[in-house]
């Protein structure tokens, strides 16, 4: 049978399912009807390009409409059936066979009220809810049936709290609280909504000072370090400390980009390329030993530097936060003065560690206050927010 289409005043005539025709041959289609997809694409039929596709060759989006139901309720219909609904509004549930289509003699799923469409969101028959809006609880009725019922009414009797809005439960005390504290962190669970449906503080692995689930921890006792196996996370395991190490790393300077990805620092040729990456690195090869003293050597004649935006900085695989047992010396290979420029205002910290001592080094923060990013110009030096960086010992 032909499938008479009206497109505006043009009236096509075909039996594939068009939107818009060939003015001069209404029996050509030349745009196709949702979601009929455009046949020509796979099969190089340009002719009658219209045509119901198998669902492997393309992508269905979720059927919001149906020519054959009129439930004002549905949000889904069943594509391959779509006198019936498959997912309701808020507040509604699916209603099996719960309307009757004389035209269409057959019977169809469709959306009614739940007995509590006010406040359950979702709910599988007229009694029995699934899920509540906020502020409300799940309670067992004497027939069985899930019925929602606001925390702060006398019935139900509250029993126990099983998740906060915004916080976890604290096992303890069986209240809300915002924060879990040191060994313990917070665990949620969400419904299919993405809604919180229970929240707790749980407790740590035993090795953890700190940590952001069960098995990853963010900072370890005294006596482990944190190892994390990667650059690209801070969370991981604890492990036990053990023995010393003396080691030597170098720092050399270079204006062209750079990756220190590789680098070890083991020797001149290997050195790092900032000190910042150094520091870095000289505590990441400590945290495994129960004692660490690291020599940080900046190469002399160099024009060493501290720079911000400086993203080539490595990050570690092991942490040492809280046994504090390496000591770093920062010294020059010669033993001369060298300069490094300090670009960081006072962004940057040295950690002391086990101690630390800094020879031969001299930090020069002139223009420290400057932003790169930013730029700036030299004629502000006249300016009097800039005083402070004239010598006021020289003409």
């Amino acid at each position: 049978m032909l499938r008479r289409v009206i497109k505006g005043w043009l009236d096509c005539q075909t039996d594939f399912q068009c939107s818009s025709c060939l003015k001069e041959d209404i029996s050509q289609c030349t745009d196709c009807n949702y979601p009929v997809n455009q046949k020509s694409v796979l099969s190089g039929d340009s002719l009658n390009p219209c045509s119901k596709l198998p669902l492997k060759f393309y992508f269905l989006g979720p059927q919001v409409a149906s020519e054959f139901s009129q439930d004002i309720f549905c949000l889904i219909f069943d594509y391959q059936d779509q006198y019936n609904c498959i997912k309701c509004k808020d507040g509604y549930y699916i209603n099996k066979n719960g309307l009757y289509n004389e035209t269409a003699s057959r019977f169809q799923d469709i959306c009614s009220l739940q007995i509590q469409g006010q406040i359950c969101l979702e709910a599988d028959s007229y009694e029995n809810c699934l899920i509540c809006k906020y502020g409300y609880g799940l309670y067992l009725d004497e027939k069985g049936n899930q019925k929602c019922q606001n925390r702060n009414t006398l019935l139900p009797i509250q029993d126990q709290i099983i998740a906060c809005e915004d916080g976890y439960v604290d096992k303890i005390t069986g209240r809300c609280t915002a924060h879990c504290g040191l060994g313990r962190y917070g665990k949620m669970q969400f419904d299919s909504r993405g809604l919180i449906e229970a929240s707790s503080c749980e407790t740590c692995d035993e090795m953890c000072f700190e940590c952001a689930s069960q098995g990853e921890c963010l900072s370890c006792k005294k006596g482990f370090y944190l190892y994390t196996g990667s650059s690209q996370k801070s969370t991981g395991i604890c492990l036990q400390k053990s023995g010393s190490l003396d080691l030597t790393i170098y720092v050399d300077s270079t204006n062209d980009y750079y990756s220190e990805e590789n680098l070890t620092g083991y020797t001149i040729d290997d050195a790092f390329l900032s000190l910042q990456s150094a520091f870095i690195k000289a505590y990441e090869y400590g945290a495994p030993f129960e004692s660490a003293e690291i020599t940080i050597l900046l190469i002399a004649g160099k024009t060493h530097s501290m720079i911000r935006y400086d993203n080539n900085h490595l990050l570690p695989n092991a942490y040492d936060q809280n046994s504090q047992s390496t000591k770093i010396i920062i010294d020059s290979t010669d033993g001369s003065l060298v300069t490094v420029l300090y670009k960081l205002r006072d962004q940057f910290k040295f950690v002391v560690g086990a101690g630390l001592e800094i020879r031969n080094i001299g930090f020069n923060a002139f223009d420290s206050i400057f932003d790169s990013r930013q730029g700036f110009d030299l004629i502000l030096l006249e300016n009097s927010d800039y005083q402070c960086l004239k010598d006021h010992f020289q003409s």
